[in-house]
Parts: C-alpha cells; sequence; structure tokens
C-alpha cells in the first residue's frame, strides 16, 4: 500500500482497542462458573438412558403401521357404506315416489267418488221431492174422481 493513504494509529486508539480485546475474553472465574451450568457426562448419560432404543421405535413403527392399514381399511368400509347409503336413499326416494302417485291417485278417486255421491244424494232428493209432488197430485186426482 501507499504510505500516503495509510491512517497514523494514535495511543488512544490503541488504548481502546485494547479495552475491546480485554472486554472479549472472560476470565477464568467467569469461565468455570459457565462451565459449571452445563450438564456433565453422567448427567448425560442418564438422560440419554430415558431415551427409547432402537428396538422400543421399532415396535412403535410397526404398531404405527399397522393403525395406518387398519385407518386404510375403514376409510374403505367408510367410502362403501357411504355407497350402499347412496343406493339405498336412491331406492327409497324412488319408491317413496311410486307411494305417493299411488296416494295421489286414490285420493283423485276419493275425491271423484265424494263428488258423484254428493250428486247422486241431489238427484235422489230431487226426485223425492218430486214423487211426493206426484203422489199429492195422484191423492188429488183420486179424490176428485170419487166424487164424480
Amino acid at each position: 500500500m501507499n504510505s500516503s493513504k495509510r491512517q497514523s494509529v494514535t495511543k488512544s486508539d490503541l488504548e481502546a482497542f485494547e479495552r475491546r480485546q480485554k472486554a472479549s475474553f472472560v476470565s477464568k472465574t467467569e469461565f468455570k462458573r459457565e462451565i459449571a451450568k452445563l450438564a456433565t457426562k453422567e448427567e448425560l448419560q442418564r438422560e440419554i438412558a430415558k431415551l427409547a432404543t432402537k428396538e422400543e421405535f421399532d415396535v412403535v413403527r410397526k404398531k404405527l403401521d399397522e393403525v395406518a392399514d387398519q385407518v386404510v381399511l375403514n376409510t374403505t368400509d367408510i367410502r362403501e357404506l357411504k355407497q350402499n347409503l347412496a343406493r339405498v336413499e336412491s331406492t327409497m326416494n324412488t319408491k317413496f315416489d311410486v307411494v305417493l302417485q299411488a296416494i295421489d291417485g286414490l285420493a283423485g278417486k276419493i275425491d271423484s267418488h265424494q263428488t258423484e255421491q254428493a250428486a247422486v244424494l241431489h238427484s235422489l232428493s230431487h226426485h223425492d221431492r218430486q214423487l211426493d209432488d206426484h203422489e199429492r197430485r195422484i191423492e188429488k186426482l183420486e179424490v176428485g174422481v170419487e166424487l164424480r
């Protein structure tokens, strides 16, 4: 480098640098205090012993596979049940429509019969009045013939 571009370092710059360097280092006491916070080899071994072994993981994995297979079977069964239910529902709707149509037909016939019966009753009532009227006139004629 060219000497004209170099910056000169003062004594205060060097002291500041030294302070920063000292601040980045920890004392031996602080270092021991920090190390004491960490787990010891025995503590780590005790914790590792609590963890599952490969065999235990394999047992769990096998059970999970069995559960997954059962879920797939159940899902298939549920899908089939839904399809069967849809077919039953469709059949029931068709049969219900047939029953409703039959009921509608019967209701129509009942209405027709009731209307016809009302007409017959009206006609009978009219004929009864007519017969009564004829009977009175015949009686008058018979009385008139007897008088002569």
